[in-house]
């Protein structure tokens, strides 16, 4: 059997196939959600650290996790109308759609959903 490189990623990320201006920073238990709901491998963490490295700008968990969420349009308020399952739902729904618009980022060799990318950056 064959697998895609997305999927091999997916399953060893363990993240479904799968701060903005003017926003203030989530606060530390919504970074520490998402940060849970990413649960990236020792190899995935790699392509969280060369996100980083491409995007210093977006260096910071606070930042990270402010920009995932404004990309999903939620504020803290609204995160916490989610269970886990729930959310990690809708940020495959992201990833999907960052796909479909050519939101793409290069990391390691990789091309990834920049929702995708973020939520790697983050849990490094």
């Amino acid at each position: 059997m064959r697998f895609s490189r997305r999927l091999l990623l997916a399953a060893a990320t363990g993240l479904p196939l799968l701060a903005a201006p003017g926003r203030a920073a989530p606060p530390p238990e919504a970074v520490g959600r998402l940060r849970r709901l990413a649960r990236p491998a020792p190899s995935a963490r790699a392509l969280g650290l060369a996100y980083l490295a491409r995007r210093p700008d977006e260096a910071g968990p606070a930042r990270l996790a402010a920009l995932v969420l404004a990309a999903l349009g939620l504020g803290e308020a609204d995160l916490a109308a989610f269970d886990d399952r729930s959310l990690a739902a809708l940020l495959a729904d992201r990833i999907r759609a960052d796909f479909a618009a050519g939101r793409m980022e290069s990391a390691g060799g990789w091309m990834l959903a920049r929702t995708e990318a973020r939520l790697l950056a983050l849990a490094v």
